[in-house]
């Protein structure tokens, strides 16, 4: 696997792993850490939240996760960076003994992910879900029965959505220390069906965006539409504040 690098003048972190790599990765026995996505999103919110920057700056796994960057990374690397979303690696997991823990998404979406990892036999000595609401309040709370499986967990699911799940890792790893960490935010309910992906040839060309907008606007105008004007002065906020601790 090539070494990582730092995109363009935020240093992003981005690990050119293909789908089948992160799997590999992840069943790594000798591996542990957090994995993150970087899109266009991401970006930004590593320019303005000091919390989500520290998470990724240490993450084992920074995939390219949105086009944008896997294009930035292309340069960066100079040879082709292919997109690689969570749902594109989550839904390759193969067949596997060790136990998985998922946190996120309602419970009807919670339920329905764990049955489809149990269907294919992934994690088969033990799938613990904790949904995103009273689940992970009771979680949070030092409530919820995490014992058996889940404390030797091998890979922990985390599909809060961001920055949320970002603010909340330090917690996760305090609960689960010797785990893999994914950070992975939408998929949950993106791999249940409950929001519908974008057809394969709009994943491809990069306006995947689009078909997102398109389908939910109240939530995803600012993201798609705001956030990228904004990243110029963000980018410049970040510059000046590390040029000021230097």
């Amino acid at each position: 696997m090539v070494e990582r690098r730092f995109l363009g003048p935020w240093r992003l972190p981005v690990d050119p792993y293909s789908a089948e790599e992160i799997v590999a990765w992840v069943n790594d026995p000798t591996k542990t850490g957090t994995i993150t996505g970087c899109n266009l999103h991401s970006l930004y919110l590593y320019c303005v939240d000091p919390v989500f920057r520290r998470v990724y700056d240490k993450s084992a796994v920074s995939l390219a996760d949105g086009s944008p960057i896997a294009w930035l990374a292309s340069l960066a690397f100079r040879k082709r960076v292919q997109k690689v979303g969570s749902t594109d690696w989550l839904r390759i997991l193969p067949p596997s003994r060790a136990p998985i823990v998922v946190i996120g998404g309602s419970p009807s979406v919670n339920a329905e992910f764990c049955r489809q990892l149990h269907d294919r036999e992934v994690g088969t000595s033990g799938i613990e879900g904790i949904d995103g609401y009273d689940g992970l309040a009771e979680l949070l709370a030092g409530r919820h029965p995490i014992g058996g499986p889940s404390a030797e967990a091998n890979l922990v699911i985390v599909g809060l959505g961001m920055p949320l799940q970002e603010h909340l890792e330090a917690k996760f790893r305090a609960f689960f220390p010797r785990s893999k960490i994914a950070l992975v935010g939408g998929a949950l309910d993106q791999l249940v069906g409950y929001q519908q992906l974008a057809p394969a040839w709009m994943r491809s060309s990069g306006l995947e965006w689009m078909w997102r907008l398109v389908r939910d606007p109240k939530r995803l105008a600012y993201r798609y539409l705001i956030e990228p004007l904004k990243l110029p002065v963000a980018t410049w906020r970040l510059l000046r504040e590390r040029r000021a601790s230097s």
